[in-house]
């Protein structure tokens, strides 16, 4: 027979669930608590962002939209094409070569042949001073993408991902002394700001100037045409310019209609119609309802022949 008062009194909590849950309870509190602290205290840890937003100066005030042609940059692995490898230092060497010495020189020191009178002055790639986007794989990225405004520095933002990082890693490599060494999070931070990992589409885009000036230039050319052939009409004597200006009170709105719309050019049934369903509007008068089947057809041969688009 088992006598050990420990064993009783274990299998008499094993028993009686309600003094067992009794005993546990403040323990299970205890713990309970103390993980819910340590949340609260790493909350600061678990919310933090590796990789900082991009933040856009919403101060700055763009007075037109620049001029974009639409293109489509491919999607590219951003851990390999960060890192420099023979390829991409060949393909930068190539790059420089085709768009940089001319200005930067041979050397990267900024006295190539097409530098002189330059101001600013290109870039001396072997000296560390005055780097505005710094000489780090982003900084060159972001100076290709982006150029310098007011300098001979333009965007080379045509180039593909590929190209631009191969002619950071070539500049750094050949001409950089102590270049800094990039961070994952810099590359990550350069990846969200170009969505280089996931590719984009860019649209076409011209500046509003631009496209008003356009629209002046061809709606100018409209208005022209349709003053010369207003012209030739009232200066003909023939039935069909007589029949024209007995139906019409506006010359050129008349004649804009005439050319945009094709409604009418079938038949002189569908001509008949086209006249009577704008008449007291767009400058045709009451009196088309009076043209006789010969005159309609005479009006109608001569605008076919005419009115051209």
């Amino acid at each position: 027979m088992n006598n050990n008062p420990m064993k009783k009194q274990l299998q008499i909590l094993l028993d009686d669930k309600t003094k067992l849950f009794g005993l546990l309870y403040p323990y299970v509190l205890i713990i309970g608590i103390t993980l819910g602290a340590y949340f609260v205290l790493s909350l600061n840890d678990i919310a933090r962002q590796n990789v900082p937003p991009k933040i856009v100066d919403t101060t700055a005030q763009e007075t037109d939209l620049k001029l974009v042609e639409a293109k489509s940059v491919p999607a590219v692995d951003i851990k390999t094409v960060s890192q420099p490898s023979q390829e991409l230092l060949k393909l930068g060497k190539e790059t420089f070569q085709k768009l940089c010495v001319s200005c930067h020189g041979e050397n990267g020191a900024g006295i190539g042949p097409a530098s002189t009178g330059l101001n600013p002055a290109p870039r001396n790639f072997t000296s560390g001073d005055n780097w505005k986007n710094g000489s780090s794989i982003t900084g060159i990225f972001t100076t290709l993408q982006e150029g310098f405004a007011n300098s001979a520095m333009v965007a080379y933002d045509y180039l593909t991902t590929n190209e631009k990082f191969a002619l950071a890693h070539y500049i750094r490599n050949e001409f950089v002394k102590n270049a800094p060494v990039e961070t994952d999070d810099d590359i990550a931070a350069l990846d969200q700001t170009y969505n280089l990992s996931a590719g984009t589409e860019t649209p076409a885009q011209i500046p509003v100037a631009a496209a008003m000036n356009m629209m002046d230039k061809e709606h100018s050319n409209e208005a022209s045409i349709y003053t010369k052939l207003k012209q030739k009409i009232k200066n003909e004597t023939v039935e069909g310019a007589i029949l024209f200006d007995r139906v019409t009170n506006n010359y050129v709105s008349v004649i804009s209609l005439l050319v945009k719309s094709n409604s009418w050019r079938s038949s002189p049934s569908s001509l008949n119609s086209f006249l009577q369903n704008n008449v007291g509007r767009l400058g045709f008068k009451r009196t088309v309802f009076s043209l006789s089947v010969q005159e309609l057809d005479t009006l109608y041969n001569y605008l076919k022949n005419n009115i051209v688009l």
